[in-house]
């Protein structure tokens, strides 16, 4: 309303949720200062758009859903001279990267306004946190990027009455929503909860057990990390990244392959209980092991339910879309019935935490489905190496358990 020919951006990810909460709270902003449709502003209402009369100036209102758009088109085009995100936690990494290029692109050089993004966001455990707020957190978070931590008793418009039913809450909802806590965080398709994560992080003196497992998380692209994760009877007990040197004279996969047998001869265990993910390259990871006489089990994580599992197979193997479902989801229920912990010094317990709480699971028509690693690595910002090096290790401590030999099935 003071500046001519600005153009700024609004953006939730859903532009149904944006009319309903976003969009509504402006509007009641307008109408406490007596901002009025018809005499300040005029509305194109298919696209969303406020243009102010005197000074042109827009406003546009719009989603970034990454599932309609997947490269943001809509976006890449736009000339912002500075833009807001609500809830951008519920945004993927990639939208902020794009909107970055957007704003300061329609900057009359009269004003010289900033081209800022102002985000806004509750507690979560994807991207944000490891972009911004943990970094915050440690007192190194520098310019061009500013954390501002805001609690309910923060907003003067808040009653008293919100605050106290936010003190009523249960726990996870207190430390999130009224303390600020970005260690408290479940929604109801988490699939792993903070209480059953909370209650499997256990002392290293409660390993029971003395069968060893080992798995090998295999580096594919980018922001990957191979890692390595050993389980001792029914406890995660070490999480270890291998330093692999690339050269031309020995071949990756055979350094890879190698290095995953020293540490299995180093924690004891054999071949017939240490797995490798079969995907991309660690199905060359496997061919090196084999060729060294180490027959490692494999896992493909959008292979179906594993068939050797269960008595009842055909029931088992159709609640799951796939054995990266399977494995997770198993993992999962014996963490909560108390049948398998992770010992609280393991190493990068923080990064295993933080993969374990991001991870979603979806239930429709009777089959369960947890979120692949594709779309784990955009909601996350990385890959959930760590959580996918637990699972496998598990499935082959489950495996190893649940096989059923022949004379068990006649019996049966």
């Amino acid at each position: 309303m003071k500046y001519n020919g600005l153009r700024f951006a609004v953006f939730r990810r859903n532009m149904t949720v944006l009319k309903r909460t976003t969009y509504q709270t402006f509007l009641k902003y307008c109408r406490q200062n007596n901002i009025i449709e018809g005499r300040d502003f005029h509305i194109n209402k298919q696209d969303m758009v406020w243009e102010f009369i005197e000074t042109k100036s827009q406003i546009w209102f719009m989603e970034g859903d990454h599932t309609r758009d997947p490269d943001f088109d809509k976006i890449k085009g736009m000339e912002l001279t500075a833009a807001m995100a609500d809830e951008v936690n519920e945004f993927i990494e990639d939208f902020f990267d794009t909107l970055t290029t957007r704003v300061g692109r329609e900057n009359p050089p009269e004003y010289n306004i900033p081209a800022f993004i102002f985000m806004t966001c509750n507690p979560a455990n994807n991207w944000i946190k490891a972009r911004f707020y943990d970094i915050w957190l440690k007192g190194k978070l520098e310019a061009p990027y500013l954390f501002i931590q805001s609690l309910p008793e923060d907003n003067p418009y808040n009653p008293d009455e919100y605050i106290a039913r936010l003190k009523q809450m249960p726990l996870q909802y207190r430390k999130r929503y009224l303390e600020g806590s970005w260690e408290y965080i479940d929604d109801k398709n988490s699939l792993v909860s903070l209480r059953v994560l909370d209650k499997s992080i256990r002392p290293i003196a409660e390993k029971k057990g003395t069968d060893r497992f080992a798995f090998a998380d295999i580096a594919r692209e980018g922001r990957d990390e191979t890692v390595f994760c050993l389980i001792e009877g029914d406890m995660a007990t070490d999480i270890f990244i291998p330093e692999i040197e690339i050269s031309e004279e020995e071949p990756i996969l055979m350094k890879v392959a190698e290095a995953f047998i020293d540490y299995c001869d180093k924690n004891q265990v054999g071949y017939e209980n240490a797995g490798v993910d079969g995907v991309g390259l660690g199905a060359g990871v496997i061919d090196k092991c084999r060729e060294k006489k180490f027959f490692v089990q494999t896992f493909k994580a959008g292979y179906a339910a594993d068939k050797e599992i269960g008595i009842f197979e055909e029931q088992r193997v159709a609640d799951y879309k796939d054995l990266r479902s399977q494995a997770y989801s198993e993992m999962v229920q014996e963490m909560d019935d108390g049948k398998f912990k992770i010992y609280e010094g393991i190493p990068f317990i923080e990064n295993l935490k933080q993969d374990l709480l991001a991870h979603k699971v979806f239930y429709e028509d009777k089959i369960t489905t947890v979120e692949s690693k594709k779309i784990m690595k955009k909601r996350l910002g990385r890959s959930p190496d760590y959580s996918d090096a637990l699972a496998g290790a598990h499935w082959l401590k489950d495996r190893e358990e649940n096989i059923i030999n022949e004379d068990d099935v006649d019996i049966l």
